[in-house]
C-alpha cells in the first residue's frame, strides 16, 4: 500500500467522522431548545398557577373585585389591597408573556393578552387600575401594550 492510498482513507475517515460529530451535534442542539420550550411554558404555567393562588386562598379578595365590578365604595385599605393585586396581575401576565418564546408549539404566545383582557372584560371595576398601569406597560413592552389595546378595541 502507498501513501496516497493511505492519505486517502485518512481523509475519507475524517470526513466520516467529522459528518457524524455535525449530525451529533445539531441532534442535541434540537433537544435542548424543545428543553428551553419546556422550560418557558412550564415558567409561564407556575406564573399564573401562584397568581390564581391569591383567589384560591384570599376569598376576601373575590369579595373586593365584585365591590368593585358592583361601583361600591371601597375603604383606602381596600382599595390599597386590589390596587396591588391587580399589580402582580399585569406583571405576572406581562412577565409570562415575555418569557414565552416565539414559535414555541408548546405554548400560545399571546395567551396572556387574551386572559387579561378576558379578565378585565369580565370584571369592569378594575378597569381603572389597567388604566393606571397602562403607561407603565407601555414602556416595559410596547408590543405588548399594543396587542392588549388591539384585542381590547376587538371587544368593545
Amino acid at each position: 500500500m502507498n501513501w496516497e492510498a493511505v492519505g486517502v482513507i485518512v481523509e475519507t475517515v475524517g470526513t466520516i467522522v467529522v459528518l457524524v460529530t455535525l449530525i451529533y451535534l445539531s441532534m442535541q442542539i434540537r433537544l435542548a431548545r424543545e428543553e428551553s420550550q419546556v422550560q418557558s411554558t412550564y415558567s409561564s404555567v407556575n406564573l399564573w398557577a401562584n397568581w390564581r393562588s391569591h383567589l384560591i386562598n384570599n376569598p376576601d379578595i373575590s369579595e373586593l373585585i365584585e365591590k368593585a365590578n358592583e361601583g361600591q365604595d371601597l375603604s383606602k385599605a381596600e382599595k390599597l389591597r386590589i390596587s396591588t393585586f391587580m399589580d402582580e396581575f399585569i406583571f405576572t401576565s406581562y412577565a409570562s408573556h415575555a418569557t414565552s418564546q416565539k414559535g414555541n408549539p408548546l405554548y400560545t404566545r399571546d395567551a396572556e393578552v387574551e386572559y387579561l383582557v378576558g379578565f378585565l372584560e369580565a370584571n369592569p371595576g378594575l378597569e381603572s387600575h389597567w388604566e393606571r398601569l397602562r403607561d407603565y406597560v407601555d414602556a416595559w413592552d410596547p408590543e405588548f401594550s399594543k396587542k392588549i389595546r388591539i384585542r381590547r378595541d376587538e371587544v368593545d
